[in-house]
């Protein structure tokens, strides 16, 4: 009985030693199961393309998904074995997917569901190629920079950022009524008007919209309006604030929310007309408690109005 426990206790520090010679050669794998256990691991790889003129995202990252300016079209992925990214082109659309495996992932000691959420997609798009739609579903964040887009289409619960564009027509971002959660982040971005539909907040900064009238909402989240330059813009929320400082305004900016506060800078210069409707809240315009400023006929209108909320312009 004692020479068998010394046995024992000597294959297993033979045992550790080996466990420990093995972790320290990088022995301790990541597996995961799909009709049997696999070993994991990272995947990084480059396809090219020709030229497409829509995008058709279908993936669930944490990392996100990048549309930039690159010199030569291509898709660079990187993301593990066990959460594939596959890429294809047909009739000038560009198929982005995260395909997936059943069943979870053991990494090192701990087990979790495979998300296939550890992945990070660029598509890179040469300046002399236009894309009309970008459409997205899944769960991502998607960031469009210095790449111009008239239409994006978000079908799942995704943040969409644009950056650094320039287009020579309207933009389009619309939210479908099936999902499209997410919130919308525009910056640096100029074309002739904006039309937005988006679930979550909105924010909107240093962008130009000067030539056609553009339309702002949301669902169920905030808009944000920081030093903006608009011809005619109206925004609206169901269920948020709206919150701008100063913009640039041709004719008329409207802001309509039902459960909201409307709170907004204005300088009060010649041909500025504010007007405000209050159903339940307080109604405050260069720190006087009133509902309307400067003549009706004004050529910059504000008409701002709230179901259940405060109205406070400053200036």
């Amino acid at each position: 009985m004692k020479k068998t426990a010394i046995v024992g206790a000597i294959i297993a520090v033979i045992g550790v030693i080996l466990f420990s010679i093995g972790l320290g050669r990088n022995g301790l794998k990541s597996i995961y199961w799909d009709n049997g256990f696999k070993i994991n691991h990272t995947v990084t790889k480059t396809v090219s393309f020709k030229k497409v003129t829509d995008i058709d995202i279908n993936a669930a990252t944490t990392g996100p998904i990048m549309i930039e300016r690159g010199d030569t079209p291509e898709v660079i992925i990187k993301t593990s074995k066990s959460r594939p990214v596959t890429t294809s082109v047909s009739d000038g659309k560009l198929n982005v997917t995260a395909k997936q495996h059943s069943g979870f992932q053991l990494h090192g000691f701990s087990f979790e569901y495979d998300d296939y959420s550890h992945s990070n997609v660029t598509i890179m798009i040469p300046k002399n190629m236009k894309l009309n739609t970008v459409t997205t579903a899944g769960d991502s964040t998607v960031i469009v920079k210095d790449v111009s887009v008239k239409t994006i289409v978000n079908n799942g619960d995704n943040d969409i950022n644009l950056s650094n564009m320039s287009l020579a027509d309207m933009l389009t971002i619309q939210s479908s009524s099936s999902g499209g959660d997410g919130d919308v982040t525009l910056n640096n971005v100029a074309a002739k008007g904006l039309t937005l539909s988006a679930y979550d907040d909105v924010t909107i900064a240093n962008s130009r919209f000067n030539a056609q009238d553009s339309t702002v909402q949301s669902q169920d989240g905030d808009i944000t309006f920081h030093q903006n330059d608009w011809r005619n813009v109206s925004a609206s929320s169901s269920d948020g604030d709206i919150n701008f400082n100063q913009q640039k305004i041709h004719q008329t900016f409207k802001a309509t929310t039902t459960d909201g506060d409307i709170m907004g800078v204005v300088s009060p210069d010649k041909g500025v007309s504010i007007q405000t409707h209050v159903s339940d809240g307080d109604s405050t315009i260069f720190g006087f408690s009133r509902n309307s400023y400067g003549s009706t006929t004004g050529n910059q209108i504000y008409d701002l109005s709230s179901t259940d909320g405060d109205v406070g312009i400053t200036r």
